[in-house]
């Protein structure tokens, strides 16, 4: 009986990479809340507190969108009986204005801050980069077998694209409490905006090469 490696063999090999960047862009998401004794009282000031919000995003030229306004009775103190907020999702491409926005959300009347993330605009990029160093990962596992058998890589035969758990690239910032003006100096939040990590999209790849002799 021979013992010689069949002359065509299938090989199904997968390939994993990951690519990573910096992020350039941040979305910022913020709430207008007010409380007042009366309900003519918290609408009028929430209309005034949001108006300064958007005039203040408008000069530092951000983008942003804002939520529908919620209205809530009941709280237990008069003075402050009737809330109403909104949420504003602020989007900066231009991270130079980002600390004076910080600066002046933290300073502001009446908002407060949720949490931050970190983006990549460009996330396309990132995934097609990914891709190609599976395939690449791929196809050094294939070149392996084909070497051990004495044989070498013929061609592709077919490529899947199974989804994974990585390709889920969007870099959460820290969370950090909400924060309404008038919080003493030692509750203020801390937003460290130097402590960033790498957007990082991980690809996977399975890969069936025919091996020729």
């Amino acid at each position: 009986m021979s013992t010689d490696a069949p002359r065509d063999v299938v090989a199904t090999v997968s390939g994993t990479a990951s690519a990573q960047a910096a992020p350039d862009r941040v979305r910022l998401h913020l709430r207008v809340r007010v409380a007042e004794a009366s309900a003519k009282g918290a609408t009028d000031t929430f209309a005034t507190a949001l108006a300064a919000a958007r005039a203040m995003l408008d000069e530092l030229g951000c983008t942003y969108s804002v939520g529908s306004v919620t209205s809530w009775e009941g709280g237990k103190e008069r003075r402050s009986r009737h809330q109403v907020w909104s949420d504003l999702v602020v989007t900066v491409d231009d991270l130079t204005v980002l600390p004076r926005l910080v600066e002046q959300v933290l300073e502001a009347d009446r908002l407060e801050v949720g949490h931050l993330q970190w983006q990549l605009s460009n996330l396309r990029e990132l995934r097609r980069q990914a891709r190609v160093k599976a395939i690449a990962d791929a196809r050094e596992a294939a070149d392996d077998y084909a070497a051990a058998l004495g044989l070498r890589v013929e061609q592709v035969l077919s490529v899947s694209d199974p989804e994974t758990s990585g390709m889920h690239p969007m870099a959460g910032g820290p969370m950090f409490g909400m924060r309404a003006r008038g919080a003493g100096a030692a509750e203020r939040p801390e937003i460290d905006l130097s402590n960033t990590e790498p957007v990082r999209v991980e690809g996977a790849v399975t890969v069936s090469f025919l091996l020729a002799g």
